[in-house]
């Protein structure tokens, strides 16, 4: 893939073919909607596209387990149910396969997010306690019945795995940063070298595709390469922030967590102008960097919509919305 999109003419990613209707939208990751009042949400919701990942529902739900007061039930309950005011987006990847033709490749054992999740939040607005809502039974989206505390018991393995997951591959690229820059952090490593990583390690990932997308698809290339660029450029901005702490610290400690920041970005397409609002600062400065070094991938004309921003910013701008 690195050949069909890299070139110092800068000539390879083509604009793309665009076949739909977009309303830019704020993606509010868990930090920003715990931020921000429901009462400024609300006022909002009406006038701008609001929407949270499925991944900021479940970060929120697993924070009721944290204690069994009564009153910190109702403080932390009112925290989720604010989860009710923007859309559900669908599962990361799902959408990602939709967008480029290969929804063959979904995760199946994901169920549909936008289904689920409501009648969650519905069952915990009726909920005076943590046991009272996690009795609750449901139909998942293959009509299976599961109690409430089932479908987050399966949520979290699932995370816990893609961590697991993530931190592996966070430890490759530090392994092959080592090898192809070894006099990094003494000499940096510029977004143009950076940018030829993260589309080889998109391409390599990837692999496949052409085998169940649509062969008539001209530009599966270009729709792969919009879908992830984001995606994969923060986790290769966060490894170098890892290395940057290991040389300065001597300890290398990438954080598990950082998963779900990384699965919230992937909801941003590099040429939709969707922004991520997040409270998480070294979220923005690693999506704000691979934003940044689109230009040394893109056509001349093509510029990136996407934009990612901190929770003052998103108050301030949609103030005359409220």
């Amino acid at each position: 893939m690195s050949g069909l999109f890299w070139s110092s003419q800068k000539q390879c990613v083509r604009p793309p073919i665009t076949h739909y209707i977009h309303l830019a939208m704020y993606i509010l990751d868990t930090s920003a909607l715990q931020a921000i009042g429901a009462s400024k949400l609300r006022a909002r919701q009406p006038h701008v596209k609001l929407a949270i990942s499925p991944l900021t529902f479940y970060e929120l739900l697993s924070h009721l387990e944290d204690t069994g007061k009564k009153s910190n039930f109702a403080k932390k309950k009112a925290i989720v149910l604010k989860c009710r005011i923007p859309e559900i987006l669908q599962d990361a990847a799902a959408r990602h396969a939709a967008f480029v033709g290969v929804s063959d490749l979904s995760d199946p054992t994901r169920d549909d997010e936008t289904a689920l999740i409501p009648k969650m939040l519905e069952g915990l607005s009726q909920s005076e306690s943590l046991e009272s809502f996690y009795s609750q039974e449901i139909l998942d989206s293959k009509g299976v019945r599961l109690f409430f505390s089932k479908i987050g018991e399966r949520t979290n393995q699932w995370l816990k795995k893609r961590e697991e997951e993530y931190i592996k591959l966070i430890d490759e690229l530090r392994a092959d940063f080592k090898i192809l820059f070894p006099e990094f952090p003494h000499k940096p490593i510029t977004d143009a070298d950076l940018v030829r990583q993260i589309v080889a390690r998109a391409g390599d990932a990837l692999k496949g595709y052409d085998a169940v997308a649509s062969n008539d698809d001209l530009d599966l290339p270009v729709k792969i390469i919009r879908s992830v660029y984001i995606y994969f450029g923060y986790m290769h901005y966060r490894t170098l922030d890892y290395m940057t702490k290991e040389f300065n610290a001597g300890s290398y400690n990438p954080d598990p967590n950082d998963f779900e920041d990384s699965y919230i970005a992937f909801n941003l397409d590099i040429l939709r102008d969707d922004a991520l609002v997040t409270g998480d600062h070294d979220a923005l400065k690693a999506v704000q960097r691979t934003i940044d070094s689109f230009q040394h991938i893109a056509a001349v004309g093509v510029k990136p919509l996407a934009r990612v921003i901190d929770v003052k910013t998103f108050l301030a701008e949609t103030s005359n919305e409220s």
